[in-house]
């Protein structure tokens, strides 16, 4: 599925092609080629749905990933599409995950998918020490001091797993709430991380169906799935802001069985490729974020028309973007502005126009004035929920 966000996976860009890498040293040179030619055999398919309807950043494509060397040789040459022989026949023999055992602190969900995750890696001898906080109520990791405490033993991952939980409902206040706590809880962690990257060797951050576009999911969990949502963009910025520690950013189903806990007990305790991707789990398989081009967008023939009739909110509505926002939606309608029933509200906190913008102001005013359309400039602090 094709979905609006915010910028993918850094290092993506910065790969060499498949057919310029000769014989890959490394499981991750090898994942590399992989990708970029999934992504090269989808290309078509994707522009044809971006082209003509709007403009997206990302793209999920499917890349299955078994836990052996072996069989990942074989599904790179059954799934396609054709690397060069030399990529595929110098897999490394190298086992893709990590061999010995890990030392992990879980920020814990209240639901239990982190802990059966830690279950799952225990059963198959991957965890050393091992210590589990639970994020929900928790108002000690609101203290930079105490969360540096859980910290300072130096961990070889760190999970992030809050983000599997959902708010108490799916009333509005409840929803930001719980996303208000996510936000402030992973700030933290990740500003002591840049600070002292030694305290965290990975860091793997867990989320359930924030890129979910079933309707049937969004129907039985409702609008609490956009609570952790951020993290997703959070973690493409921390990539850049935390460059010595890999990040790697999880979804996975809202419902999980016993196949889907193995799979993120695999991310978790992935050697080669961990914090290369941004990954998705579900009943379809594995999937990793991908850079769609938005050049075919704008070489397009279609025309974007705005509506005509309802009501057209502007954020930051006094300021210079938003004037040139509106001023443009109005141009656009021409004719149409004279049966025209819309209405255009410039939000923002002062409600006032700077002399620098009244100019701006006046056009949108006037081209309004030439048929029925509304503007106004409303009063909206975004920060206060009265």
């Amino acid at each position: 599925s094709v979905f609006a966000a915010c910028v993918p996976d850094n290092k993506a860009s910065t790969r060499r092609p498949p057919d310029t890498i000769k014989g890959p040293t490394t499981m991750s040179e090898v994942f590399a080629a992989w990708d970029d030619a999934l992504y090269a055999k989808r290309k078509p398919e994707i522009i044809s749905e971006v082209d003509g309807k709007f403009c997206c950043l990302v793209e999920w494509v499917e890349q299955p990933l078994p836990p052996t060397e072996k069989a990942i040789r074989d599904t790179i040459r059954k799934a396609g599409p054709t690397l060069p022989k030399a990529i595929i026949d110098a897999v490394p023999k190298e086992d893709p995950s990590e061999t010995g055992k890990l030392d992990i602190l879980a920020f814990a969900d209240e639901s239990g998918l982190t802990t059966s995750v830690l279950d799952s890696l225990q059963k198959h001898k991957h965890v050393g020490a091992k210590k589990v906080v639970n994020v929900y109520g928790n108002d000690d990791l609101l203290d930079a001091e105490k969360v540096e405490e859980l910290l300072a033993d130096s961990w070889d991952v760190v999970v992030f797993g809050a983000g599997a939980d959902a708010p108490e409902s799916n009333d509005p206040d409840d929803v930001v709430k719980w996303s208000d706590r996510l936000i402030k809880v992973f700030l933290i962690l990740v500003k002591i991380i840049q600070r002292k990257p030694a305290y965290a060797k990975k860091l793997l951050v867990l989320t359930t169906d924030t890129h979910s576009n079933e309707s049937k999911t969004w129907n039985e969990a409702g609008v609490g799935l956009v609570s952790a949502s951020h993290l997703f963009g959070m973690c493409n910025t921390c990539r850049l802001e935390l460059p010595s520690t890999p990040i790697h950013y999880v979804d996975c189903e809202y419902k999980v069985d016993d196949d889907l806990i193995e799979q993120i007990g695999y991310e978790v305790s992935r050697k080669a490729g961990f914090g290369e991707n941004s990954v998705r789990l579900n009943w379809r398989g594995r999937f990793v974020a991908r850079m769609v081009l938005a050049e075919p967008r704008y070489t397009s023939n279609k025309v974007f028309q705005p509506p005509s009739t309802g009501v057209v909110g502007i954020g930051g509505g006094n300021g210079a973007l938003g004037l040139v926002m509106g001023k443009y939606l109005l141009e656009r309608l021409g004719d149409q502005r004279k049966t025209s029933s819309l209405e255009i509200k410039f939000l923002s906190r002062s409600c006032k126009v700077q002399p620098a913008q009244q100019s701006l102001w006046d056009d949108v005013q006037r081209l309004a004035s030439e048929g029925s359309i509304k503007v106004t400039q409303e009063k909206c602090d975004v920060s206060s929920r009265e």
